[in-house]
């Protein structure tokens, strides 16, 4: 997210991961045989996924190219692959991009188009828990260093 300086309006940036194939890549043995037919890229073929979602990326990789975001951590590039070793949650980064603009009548239309984004200065880890506080059961029993007033004012001595 981006706060616009000129109208305070915060502006989104997405990026899709995969685009369209103009022609699709065929699924079987034998159409990929065929000469001239189109091929798996390497890097569609080798897209790092939790193996929950391979079936998923095996049903659209045929149509669907993958085009990662170049991302960069200390002058280099992070490979897909490592992305996730790259802390990005709460980072503070520099985004390349360009921005394209429509009109349409008296509607004015903008669009971010992200070229690449540099970490410089990394984010904290993932926490294991989605609550804010520890849960209930993972309270660990509280120490009773408090005493009661009347505790307090029985101990106390005047002299």
């Amino acid at each position: 997210m981006v706060i616009d300086d000129v109208t305070g309006k915060m502006l989104r940036m997405v990026r899709n991961v995969f685009d369209k194939r103009d022609v699709a890549v065929p699924d079987s043995p034998h159409g990929r045989n065929v000469e001239g037919a189109p091929k798996m890229d390497h890097e569609t073929q080798e897209w790092p996924i939790p193996e929950e979602f391979v079936s998923e990326l095996d049903e659209l990789k045929y149509h669907y190219q993958a085009d990662p975001l170049p991302l960069y951590h200390d002058g280099h590039l992070v490979e897909p692959s490592h992305a996730n070793e790259v802390t990005i949650n709460g980072a503070i980064v520099e985004v390349h991009f360009g921005v394209l603009h429509w009109r349409i009548r008296d509607f004015d239309t903008f669009q971010a188009d992200v070229d690449k984004v540099v970490i410089l200065k990394p984010g904290y880890g993932h926490h294991t828990s989605n609550y804010k506080r520890p849960h209930d059961s993972e309270k660990l029993p509280e120490r009773d260093t408090k005493k009661s007033r009347q505790e307090a004012s029985s101990s106390s001595s005047e002299v």
